[in-house]
């Protein structure tokens, strides 16, 4: 596995090739169905603070600079920041780019009422560290999209790699020879094994769907396939095999908390524990939210195996073999 830093280096290395794909997608019909797609997904449609992980050359930002929207992107590759930065020029907006690691986002809690992602969790080595900063950074009722597809699952199905190659010809025969990393069929990449990926053998967008309700997300939204939306007719070609899903949550609180009443974790005391919470941050015994509306707590199936009970989660972090000086320590973090 190579080091972050390596990786950011090859996905640099690479800026010239996405960003031709990106200027392509500014240009064209892409622009206008994202951001009509995007908002559609959103009760407040302008003056929003959104952050755009792994913004690439920036095709979100570009497009989301609207109606007195404030976007952030941010990405660990300074070739794609440079990259997003040109465009966001031409285009006469002005997001703010930042060199951003994933896992430890820099900006505090509850500062975004958006925040998204494209084609950028599968290739995550982190995912659980990835998903609760995003959750930690979501305002009340601010709103979390992922975007993605099977990319990896051609590794592991040779039925599903054989119609990916079979599309590509089909393409290749009507509109000419690919290009970069389109014309790689079996998702392999210089900078990783795709094998070693966390996501790469999981099914997708079902481990989404769990985990944005692990996590306490609210109205949650799975669209499996999405390119009605998104694609002309040489996409739906080309990516048909492995369409792009959508995953939608909602954040209902500042803070969320959920105690695993499963198995173990409910033998080893998960219901006192939930009471324990509630009391510390002033929620009735039955209700989940606090009347001011800072703090949700309630009631979760497994959360982490049950191997390390009473097991709790706040803002998408996980918590093990909890006990009152532990719990003290968490609340007071958010308090």
């Amino acid at each position: 596995m190579l080091t972050k830093e390596e990786r950011a280096k090859h996905w640099s290395n690479g800026a010239e090739d996405y960003d031709w794909y990106i200027k392509q997608e500014l240009a064209g019909f892409k622009a206008n169905n994202w951001y009509d797609l995007i908002m559609s997904q959103c009760e407040k449609k302008e003056n929003l603070h959104i952050l755009d992980c792994g913004c690439g050359p920036g095709f979100f930002s570009v497009i989301l600079s609207r109606n007195g929207n404030k976007v952030t992107g941010i990405d660990q590759a300074e070739g794609m920041l440079e990259k997003a930065r040109e465009n966001a020029k031409k285009a006469g907006v002005s997001p703010e780019f930042k060199k951003m690691d994933l896992e430890d986002i820099d900006y505090p809690d509850n500062s975004f009422d958006l925040i998204l992602s494209r084609n950028v969790t599968w290739n995550l080595s982190e995912p659980d560290a990835v998903y609760a900063e995003w959750m930690r950074l979501l305002k009340k009722d601010g709103i979390l999209l992922v975007f993605d597809s099977i990319w990896c699952k051609t590794l592991f199905d040779e039925e599903l790699a054989a119609e990916v190659e079979r599309r590509k010809k089909e393409y290749e025969a009507k509109y000419g020879e690919l290009r970069g990393h389109d014309s790689d069929t079996n998702d392999s990449h210089d900078h990783v094994d795709p094998k070693t990926l966390p996501l790469s053998k999981k099914e997708r967008p079902q481990w989404d769907e769990k985990k944005f309700k692990d996590m306490g997300l609210k109205d949650i939204v799975v669209d499996p396939d999405i390119t009605d939306h998104v694609y002309n007719e040489q996409d739906k070609l080309l990516y048909g095999a492995t369409p792009m899903f959508m995953v939608k949550g909602t954040k209902k609180a500042e803070n969320v908390i959920r105690v695993c009443m499963a198995g173990c974790c409910k033998d080893n005391g998960g219901g006192d524990l939930l009471a324990k919470i509630k009391d510390k941050l002033g929620i009735d015994q039955d209700k989940e939210y606090s009347s001011d509306g800072k703090y949700e707590a309630e009631e979760s199936d497994c959360l982490w195996q049950c191997k390390q009970p009473p097991v709790i989660s706040v803002n998408g972090k996980i918590y093990t073999e909890m006990n009152d000086e532990k719990l003290d320590k968490v609340l007071n973090e958010i308090m």
